[in-house]
Order: C-alpha cells, then sequence, then structure tokens
C-alpha cells in the first residue's frame, strides 16, 4: 500500500526511460490496479517501445478495454502480439449478445383449432350468460 500511495504522489513525473516504466509498471499491476499501471506505463512524449505497447495491450484488456488493446498493438508483428489479438477477439466473442432462444412453436392441426374453438365458444357463452343476467 505504502508503494501505491508514492507512486500516485510522483504521478505527474513519469519516469525517464522505457525500462523503469516497464518496471514500475508491472509491480503496481501485481497490486491490482491495471488503470494505474497502464497510466504509468505510457511514455508522456515520444513513441513507446514494443515492449511498453505489448504490456499496455495487456493492461487495456484487463480493464475491459480491447479497442485500446487493438490500438496499442498496431504495427506489432511478435507472437505475443498475436496471442493478445486472440485474446481480444476471445473477449469480445463473450461480450456478443447471445441470440435469444426460439419460441415454441403453437399447435398446429385440426385437434389445436378445435381447442381455439372451444376456447372461444366457452368465452362467448360466458359472455352471453352475463349479458342475458342468468
Amino acid at each position: 500500500a505504502l508503494f501505491l500511495t508514492q507512486i500516485i504522489a510522483l504521478d505527474d513525473r513519469k519516469a525517464p526511460n522505457a525500462d523503469l516504466r516497464i518496471a514500475l509498471a508491472k509491480r503496481i499491476a501485481d497490486n491490482h490496479v491495471p488503470k494505474l499501471a497502464l497510466s504509468t506505463l505510457l511514455p508522456e512524449d515520444g513513441t513507446p517501445t514494443s515492449d511498453e505497447k505489448l504490456l499496455a495491450a495487456k493492461f487495456a484488456l484487463e480493464t475491459d478495454d480491447p479497442d485500446g488493446a487493438e490500438i496499442h498493438l498496431a504495427g506489432l508483428t511478435v507472437l505475443e502480439a498475436d496471442e493478445l489479438r486472440r485474446q481480444i477477439a476471445v473477449f469480445r466473442a463473450n461480450q456478443a449478445p447471445q441470440p435469444a432462444p426460439p419460441e415454441p412453436e403453437a399447435p398446429t392441426g385440426v385437434r389445436a383449432r378445435g381447442s381455439v374453438l372451444v376456447e372461444e365458444s366457452a368465452n362467448l357463452r360466458a359472455e352471453l350468460e352475463q349479458f342475458l343476467g342468468n
């Protein structure tokens, strides 16, 4: 907990090099704060290294942001990037709405029509009896 409070206090100052940013981000992620890890990882100016991009994509996916993860993976062709793309596809497939189960079909045929007619007839009889006051 002390580590996290110190990191938050230093949040306005980014680590000067990629290796330090990666080490800090991993330690923050080990404390189950992937959003803070992601913000610590990305450099303020300049382009992130491929290792930073991979780790940023992993953190984005952990925060349920597959679009952000894909953005970080843009241009990367290493095996780890392909694995993260597969995880993104699985995540999206799991988030897709499932189709509604088909509704049971209404019975058809002579018996079904007969049942409907008997029910309608009973309703009409009840209405007539009510109207006539019986």
